[in-house]
């Protein structure tokens, strides 16, 4: 595969999320020539997210959209909508690279902050005739999504193999999972993170995979910003403060101390999942823009409470 701009793919549905702006003009930041692109299953907030990206809106009508969501099954503890839009969204990735004719992008979560030219990334998964897919492979049983690179050829097989999951063996593993949870009395269930470690298992060595985390010459992909770790399947020991990785910029650039390798790493990218969106806006570099103006008076206003 020779190299191309792929483009950067972010996926939003529901309400309108402040923090998208920031994500979406952070990643402009680093990649002024790349397209930016935003899949939107709302077309009423079109108008909030106009000149920040390529807006695409989400087909409900599509084929494959509406056969996942007759065979879904909600095996979590999650909001079935969100849990469910987690799975559908590679289904809405699939249709917007074959309707563009694109044979490959990247895609990241919308919480996830880029601070780095991604052109260093295409030299990676082109290296050695280039690979299928690469993402976060956070542990034996689960791949995180936050930060991916796929093609149109894995996409489409994955797909398949969602709609066809919620039978047979694929299901009894699904099955097991939310009930072992339910005998511990824990939270979660069976997420896309989970199925799309199934499928590279299963996929492998045909389709050829990536795993992200130990790539961190040229920056690494963060898991969660409140997480020491990378997952289980490398050692990383990130130093914290206040329940977050003890983030210094330089030059624009995050970085944290790891105490495993006795030095400081710089990020490409910063996963704020869950609470810790309420980061976001400490955290852009990017140019100023009145909604951040708006937030810094409101954020003023609560520390005089």
């Amino acid at each position: 595969m020779g190299k191309m701009m792929r483009p950067l793919v972010f996926i939003h549905t529901g309400k309108y999320r402040y923090y998208l702006e920031y994500v979406l003009r952070q990643a402009r930041k680093h990649n002024p020539k790349r397209e930016i692109v935003l899949l939107l299953g709302n077309r009423r907030k079109i108008i909030r997210y106009r000149g920040l990206a390529n807006i695409h809106l989400i087909d409900v009508s599509d084929r494959d959209f509406v056969s996942f969501c007759n065979v879904y099954q909600h095996l979590s503890s999650n909001p079935y909508d969100f849990e469910r839009f987690c799975f559908l969204r590679w289904i809405c990735c699939k249709r917007f690279l074959a309707d563009s004719a694109i044979d490959s992008c990247y895609v990241f979560d919308s919480d996830v902050m880029i601070y780095n030219d991604l052109s260093y990334l295409d030299d990676i998964v082109d290296r050695e005739g280039g690979c299928d897919y690469a993402g976060q492979f956070y542990s034996a049983n689960a791949v995180s999504p936050g930060v991916t690179f796929i093609t149109l050829s894995y996409l489409s097989e994955l797909c398949e193999f969602l709609l066809s999951s919620y039978s047979g063996e694929t299901y009894a593993i699904y099955r097991k999972h939310y009930n072992d949870l339910l005998d511990q009395k824990k939270a979660g269930g069976v997420c896309d993170m989970i199925a799309l470690s199934l499928f590279r298992d299963k996929a492998m060595p045909r389709l050829r995979t990536l795993d992200l985390i130990d790539k961190i010459d040229g920056g690494c992909f963060d898991i969660h910003i409140n997480q020491a770790t990378q997952g289980d399947s490398i050692p990383f020991d990130f130093v914290m403060k206040n329940g977050i990785k003890n983030i210094e910029f330089k030059g624009g650039i995050p970085y944290c101390f790891d105490k495993i390798r006795n030095k400081e790493l710089a990020f490409s990218t910063l996963h704020f999942q869950g609470g810790t969106k309420r980061l976001i806006p400490l955290y852009y570099t990017g140019n100023p823009f009145p909604l951040q103006f708006v937030h810094m008076i409101r954020r003023c206003l609560k520390k005089k409470k």
